[in-house]
């Protein structure tokens, strides 16, 4: 089933980004007063109390959006007093993402005066499948995949790996492993997971990996983790019945301990996997997904074959069985519907790119529609559409709408409409 998502998440990715060259300056003129200035390729934060000063985080947001990336890693690197650049040069479907990554990092090791002896890559999304490609094969101290898995990959790496991922995000089932697995024992890896979907992590989760990650590459000791946010973390899921979250702190401190520590939350793990509830919460837990991967796979099939008020119902039935339910069902409901949103992008994007059956389209718009009113997404492919039909107020309204939902893909709306298109859409 991994293949599968990944196969989906293939289709997901965005248009390559195109390198900025710097043009030549003239041979009468000075390149100090004349020549184009290098386009900065970062962005960074440096904490108010620098700690850590062989330490840099490198941050890959898969629309190389480095504002939101920086936000999100602010508080880990206040907590442990690193710095972190995010780079804006890097998004998905780069086909020379290392050249770029590594001409991100040249940049910030100039411009911020400093030489790093470890350097960790941490991405969401496509940014985290570049990370860990950039990783397997460029000397790197470890990785957090936050929003995407490594697929088919092996999970053993020469460096430590955490991962991070909603327990309603499409992409949960390429982290999640079960309470007995190996992987339980493994000290490199850690998943975490939070109450989220398909987005940035909370910064109290981006910090907590990031804990492991540099405890396990020796940059920190136990007496450098601040242990009481993961400590009430874990009390809270006990006190909520939230086993599964119980569980994954408890794993966290037992690989992020030694001693005392390390040796309770190893027995309270030991008990979690001998426990009978336990064993037959994992076992509903572990069913649930069989069945939502089967699910998932017949909407792929209905998406083309049933007609549109058949998905009404659907999708309205999809929102009523996450809402009558707060475990493990209304979870497993919420990714497939989750799941069915980058469905149709990818269809959609087919279609309307020319590798789909584009008479389709109309159907798709609406079911589309149906799952998620403000994707700016949506309503570019729908001025896409309007546009190719000549309907030139179609195309503005529908363009205003993605432009209102945070459609910021400059590139793509000039290759795809004239500027006088462009101008009516920003125009309030």
């Amino acid at each position: 089933m991994k293949t599968l998502f990944l196969s989906l998440f293939i289709l997901l990715l965005l248009n390559a980004c195109t390198e900025n060259k710097p043009k030549k300056t003239s041979k009468q003129t000075t390149i100090l007063t004349n020549s184009k200035p290098t386009k900065k390729l970062f962005k960074s934060y440096k904490p108010t109390e620098l700690k850590l000063h062989e330490v840099l985080f490198v941050a890959i947001d898969a629309h190389a959006d480095a504002v939101l990336a920086i936000k999100h890693f602010r508080w880990a690197a206040e907590q442990y007093g690193f710095q972190v650049i995010a780079l804006n040069n890097v998004e998905n479907n780069d086909p020379k993402f290392e050249q770029h990554i590594q001409q991100g990092i040249t940049q910030a090791k100039q411009e911020l005066q400093i030489n790093p002896k470890y350097i960790f890559l941490a991405g969401f999304s496509g940014g985290a499948r570049i990370a860990l490609n950039y990783a397997s094969k460029n000397k790197t101290q470890g990785v957090i995949m936050m929003g995407a898995g490594p697929g088919s990959q092996s999970q053993d790496f020469p460096f430590p790996l955490a991962m991070i991922s909603g327990i309603q995000d499409f992409n949960f089932v390429e982290q999640y492993y079960p309470i007995n697995s190996p992987q339980v024992q493994n000290p490199n890896l850690i998943t975490l997971h939070w109450q989220g979907k398909h987005a940035w992590p909370d910064s109290s989760t981006i910090a907590d990996a990031v804990s492991f990650i540099l405890y396990t590459s020796n940059v920190i000791s136990e007496e450098n983790i601040i242990r009481i946010p993961q400590l009430e973390k874990a009390k809270q899921a006990q006190k909520n019945n939230n086993l599964f979250f119980y569980f994954k702190e408890l794993e966290l401190i037992s690989k992020t301990s030694t001693g005392e520590l390390q040796e309770k939350t190893k027995n309270s793990i030991a008990s979690i996997q001998q426990s009978p509830k336990a064993q037959h919460y994992f076992t509903q837990f572990n069913n649930s997904l069989v069945t939502e991967q089967t699910r998932n796979q017949n909407y792929i099939k209905d998406l083309d074959e049933k007609p549109l008020d058949w998905w009404k119902t659907n999708i309205a039935k999809l929102d009523d069985l996450i809402a009558a339910d707060n475990g493990i069902n209304a979870n497993s409901y919420a990714r497939t519907r989750a799941f069915l949103g980058i469905l149709l992008y990818s269809k959609t994007n087919a279609a309307i790119s020319g590798r789909g059956n584009a008479k389709l389209l109309p159907k798709y718009f609406e079911i589309y529609e149906l799952l998620e009113p403000e994707n700016p997404d949506l309503f570019f492919f729908k001025a896409k559409y309007a546009y190719a039909l000549s309907d030139n107020d179609g195309t503005i309204s529908n363009l205003k709408k993605a432009l209102k939902f945070g459609y910021n893909d400059n590139l793509k709306l000039q290759q795809n409409f004239p500027q006088v298109i462009i101008s009516a859409a920003e125009k309030p």
